[in-house]
């Protein structure tokens, strides 16, 4: 009886499926690889992605498969193609050195370009982006862990620095931006064309005199996107934990568990500047400082509990419209909610000066468990006024942002 090697077959498999995917004038990256040029199937894959991208031309999809590849200077990605781990993000690294003098790991400017499934780490710039320069294309389905950038560098993104492009559906975990620079722990957000949707940014940090340990956003758009546990380092100049929202739009989004010296907890507006937070559920995050929640800005159809800060527990100043500001906690003993700021259709103890505010409980589901929707009959169910921006919208739950159709939307950031 013929005996069956299970590991040869194994192997074989393994190789056939590879050759099946493989495409002509693709590249392939395989630490061992032939490395013998064009690249274009495994058996003669490069053992470095330097040499694929070099080799690689517009349209052409560059394959990375298992392994940590440990990189000399910074990969830089200047046409249309793709970087795309085999097997996603969690087999497969880009790793720099680290340290000062080091480099960062990507710089991407093609508007077609694309980085996807990789992780990315242990980058280092003295400019702006230990990670991933950004300044056009898109990254997606990658984790961007344990970058750094250097102190006194006038710009920003320990993880990512962007002034253009897309980064969707990726973890930015762990990155740190030294002080005196624009800020961004995880993030700076340098251009209004820029995009950030469906990430989690998650324990950051940042040094003094800078702002938004989490994200520094001066124009573009974050989108359903979780921000939680960015910190400053105890520097009394540091504001806005999870977002400073110097310009732009902050939509569907939760902010939760940050926290910063100077102000705004969870999100922090700039100097004289005046970013939108919408439809975003804050809750949890502490400041020393003004705003345990949110500290001024356009406010919009937000839910802000249970966070705390010396004065105004829940929202300093600020426009805020059909939001919830409620169960906060000033540690000064008073302003519990709010300070200042104008106030229409929502809900706040004391009640606000302005249009069809409630003091009433507001009826959260089961706030202790952090489940901030309304139960029936709370006085936030249609209790807001119609914005131009709901035609077609969606609340922080995927519904649509006014139930029923042709009615009024709730108090909030769900609607019920």
């Amino acid at each position: 009886m013929r005996r069956c090697d299970t590991g040869r077959a194994v192997f074989i498999l393994v190789v056939l499926s590879w050759a099946a995917t493989a495409r002509a004038a693709d590249k392939y990256v395989w630490l061992s690889g032939g490395n013998v040029p064009p690249y274009e199937s495994w058996t003669d894959a490069a053992t470095n992605i330097h040499a694929a991208v070099d080799a690689a031309a517009a349209g052409e999809t560059i394959w990375v498969t298992n392994g940590i590849y440990n990189i000399t200077n910074q990969v830089v990605v200047t046409n249309a193609i793709t970087v795309q781990g085999f097997n996603g993000s969690s087999n497969t690294a880009v790793r720099a050195n680290g340290s000062a003098g080091g480099y960062r790991v990507f710089y991407i400017s093609n508007a077609n370009a694309v980085v996807d499934g990789l992780t990315i780490t242990n980058g280092y710039s003295g400019v702006a982006g230990g990670g991933v320069y950004l300044a056009g294309g898109t990254v997606r389905n990658c984790t961007i862990v344990t970058n750094s950038l250097a102190w006194f560098t006038g710009n920003g993104g320990g993880g990512i620095y962007m002034t253009a492009g897309t980064v969707t559906n990726c973890a930015i975990v762990r990155n740190y931006s030294g002080g005196y620079c624009n800020g961004g722990g995880g993030i700076n957000m340098a251009g209004a064309g820029s995009l950030v949707v469906d990430c989690s940014i998650r324990n950051n940090s940042l040094g003094k005199d800078s702002s938004g340990p989490g994200i520094w956003c001066n124009g573009g758009t974050i989108r359903r996107c979780w921000i939680s546990g960015n910190r400053d380092e105890g520097a009394a100049t540091v504001s806005g934990g999870g977002v400073s929202l110097i310009s732009g739009l902050l939509e569907s989004s939760v902010i939760c568990s940050n926290n910063c010296q100077s102000g705004g907890g969870g999100v922090s507006r700039g100097p004289s500047t005046f970013g939108i937070t919408r439809n975003c559920l804050v809750f949890a995050n502490v400041t020393a400082g003004a705003g345990g929640g949110i500290n001024g800005g356009i406010i919009e159809n937000c839910t802000v509990s249970g966070n705390t800060g010396l004065t105004a527990g829940g929202v300093n100043g600020g426009t805020v419209t059909n939001a919830i500001v409620y169960f906060n906690t000033a540690t000064s003993g008073s302003t519990h909610n709010y300070s200042g700021g104008a106030y229409a259709r929502s809900c706040a103890t004391p009640a606000p000066a302005g249009t069809d505010n409630t003091a009433e409980d507001p009826g959260f589901a089961d706030a202790t468990s952090g489940n901030y929707r309304l139960r029936p009959g709370a006085p936030g169910v249609d209790g807001g006024t119609n914005l131009p921006w709901m035609t077609g919208a969606k609340d922080l739950d995927g519904n649509d942002r006014i139930l029923p159709a042709g009615g009024t939307n709730d108090m909030g950031a769900y609607e019920y």
